[in-house]
């Protein structure tokens, strides 16, 4: 049984987690947590994504990092027929910087929740141009995207994905390897 003095102590240290937007792994960014993201609109939202998985990332990257989720709307029924942008970015496990499994995936998480500067800004102006439609000459129906130092696990089949079902696409100058669906 927990006494008086340390339940305090947990609820005061959990409450100051959650405002500030601190992100323990195991603890923040829980279900319940989850609403800190789910209040945003698809526009503050993508931008998270755009910035928490593209960061120091070219411009023309960054764009084919936000079509990636836009895509896997598009298609609806390879992502258990989620029907907004909100549910495909937020669905558990797809987008490493909603995830807190690693300490290093809890920091990117408290960053993105209280983002700042000039390459939020950036993101937050992509997230608009691609929710408007625009700059389409960098769709290529990319709805898959891996750091290349997962893609070697990917082609081994480490990974939970069949690389089967995946046509890469040329993306040779990037820190990231995209493909789409065949």
């Amino acid at each position: 049984m927990m006494n008086r003095r340390q339940f305090l102590k947990d609820l005061a240290w959990k409450s100051t987690a959650v405002a500030i937007g601190l992100a323990i792994p195991g603890y923040a960014f829980g279900n319940s947590d989850r609403k800190i993201l789910e209040g945003d609109s698809d526009k503050v939202l993508l931008a998270r994504m755009i910035l928490g998985e593209a960061t120091g990332c070219s411009t023309t990257e960054k764009l084919y990092v936000g079509f990636t989720p836009l895509n896997r709307l598009k298609h609806g029924k390879p992502y258990r027929n989620d029907n907004t942008l909100k549910k495909v970015l937020l669905h558990k496990n797809q987008f490493s910087c909603f995830n807190d499994s690693t300490k290093k995936t809890a920091q990117n998480l408290k960053r993105i929740i209280s983002p700042t500067g000039k390459e939020w800004y950036e993101s937050l102006t992509l997230a608009e141009v691609l929710l408007r439609g625009e700059w389409d000459t960098h769709n290529f129906g990319q709805t898959h995207f891996y750091k290349k130092d997962l893609v070697e696990k990917l082609e081994q089949g480490k990974l939970k994905i069949n690389p089967k079902k995946l046509k890469p696409i040329n993306s040779e100058n990037f820190k990231h390897q995209f493909y789409r669906e065949t």
